[in-house]
């Protein structure tokens, strides 16, 4: 469209710069060049998008490994004082084991953190006694595996 300024000598006539947009030539991209940028914006957005999702995943990997780290260090402090590795090492009845190792479990979800109670979550200690959950050569073997071979579990 052509502007036209009012002019007192004569009528309405075109504007100084109206013939200027007609000498430009082409001010729009050719199909070719618009699609192709819009692939290239697309595959730009697509990598930003894997990369974001690649770091959160290993975000998510990482404070999954630091919690079961973090639970291995709370119940080595945890099952001296709750008598677990005593009763494992005398063979003690199963009902014995399952209450000193609701005692360390409760103790270890005392010291969780946010995080770890996230990733690693411990139940009530009513969820956790099951048939096959205290074999005495089991916690023997966890005792002496956190614990350490030195120190008399």
């Amino acid at each position: 469209m052509v502007r036209c300024t009012f002019s007192p000598a004569r009528a309405w006539r075109p504007a100084v710069v109206a013939p200027l947009a007609r000498t430009l030539g082409v001010t729009t991209q050719p199909a070719a060049a618009q699609s192709a940028t819009v692939i290239w914006n697309m595959l730009r957005t697509l990598f930003k998008f894997t990369l974001a999702a690649i770091t959160l995943f290993l975000i998510y990997k990482a404070a999954s490994i630091y919690s079961l780290f973090q639970f291995a260090d709370h119940l080595r402090v945890c099952l001296p004082p709750s008598g677990v590795c005593g009763l494992a090492e005398a063979n003690a009845p199963r009902q014995k084991l399952e209450g000193a190792m609701v005692e360390a479990l409760s103790c270890v979800r005392k010291r969780q953190t946010l995080i770890e109670a996230t990733f690693l979550r411990i139940p009530d200690h009513e969820n956790t006694s099951s048939p096959s959950s205290t074999d005495g050569n089991a916690m023997l073997e966890m005792c002496r595996d956190l614990v350490g071979p030195g120190r008399k579990p």
